[in-house]
């Protein structure tokens, strides 16, 4: 009998470097980061510039750009977090940014100019479109986190 009970075979440890999936993960979700965050400067910078720049500031808080961060914000959101939910399937970042899209796309429906000039008001839609853009870099922040961390793996029950 060959066979030596004694030593166990060894066991298989997950490689933390980066494959290259786990890369083109992180770039889309880095991308992501990138255009929600540009998202909520857009959304921090619009009160200013009216107040600095009324020209200027009118073209950057106009309809069609809300529109356009919108559909870019996303569509890039939903590629990325789809992407880290079938390499790591944590529900979490999905479910995120998902709440913080819905909160974006309702904002782009709503005023985003105060009615009052006289005080400093900020309107709903400027409001929701913060919230939904701090939710969306959080999802995309934790979902690089899972694929970071090693678990870019399924999580199967079989």
């Amino acid at each position: 009998m060959g066979v030596n009970l004694a030593s166990p075979m060894p066991k298989q440890v997950p490689s933390a470097a980066p494959t290259p999936a786990r890369r083109d993960s992180s770039a889309v979700d880095a991308a992501g980061v990138a255009v929600s965050l540009a998202c909520g400067i857009h959304c921090i910078l619009t009160p200013v510039l009216l107040l600095m720049l009324p020209t200027l500031g009118e073209a950057f808080h106009s309809p069609i750009v809300h529109r356009v961060l919108a559909v870019v914000v996303t569509a890039v959101a939903s590629f990325a977090l789809y992407r880290g939910y079938r390499r790591h399937g944590h529900w979490l970042p999905i479910t995120m940014g998902s709440a913080g899209g819905i909160l974006v796309w309702t904002a782009v429906f709503l005023p985003h100019a105060a009615a009052d000039h006289e005080q400093f008001q900020l309107p709903l839609g400027s409001i929701l479109t913060m919230i939904g853009s701090a939710l969306l870099i959080s999802s995309h922040v934790i979902n690089l986190r899972n694929c970071r961390s090693g678990c870019c793996h399924r999580h199967d029950s079989t």
